[in-house]
């Protein structure tokens, strides 16, 4: 990152043009996004993705103490699993590459979670 930012050639970067503020700018942003399915998909997910599952920074506390009754042990061990769990998908989605599922890197990590689990069942039964 350093080293990146240390390369920046400052001396062909441009001044972004500032749009004057306006009344209702932020409606006519949302109606243009509406209008192209290339934004309004992702954004509409992430708003979705965002209000369900982005708050288990205080739910995994209150989970911790109130269902597992547990302490602050618990909760770095658990907190521990979580992390190591989520090591897998980003090792694996390079490996996908060549597959018909890597066109863009959404599908890559919608596909991740699947590929760890049928790894995951074929390593099971190889092992019965």
């Amino acid at each position: 990152m350093i080293a990146g930012l240390w390369l920046i050639r400052t001396g062909e970067l441009r001044p972004a043009h500032i749009t004057p503020k306006a009344r209702r700018q932020v409606r006519e942003g949302l109606r243009y996004v509406r209008g192209v399915p290339q934004l309004w998909v992702p954004l509409t997910m992430m708003a979705l993705v965002g209000t369900l599952s982005y708050n288990f920074q205080t739910v995994f506390p209150l989970f911790t103490t109130r269902d597992l009754h547990g302490t602050g042990t618990t909760f770095t061990l658990l907190f521990s699993v979580v992390s190591v769990g989520a090591l897998p998908a980003p090792c694996a989605s390079p490996a996908e590459r060549r597959s018909a599922c890597a066109t863009s890197p959404a599908r890559r990590s919608a596909t991740a979670p699947r590929w760890c689990s049928w790894r995951s069942r074929r390593t099971s039964r190889s092992r019965s």
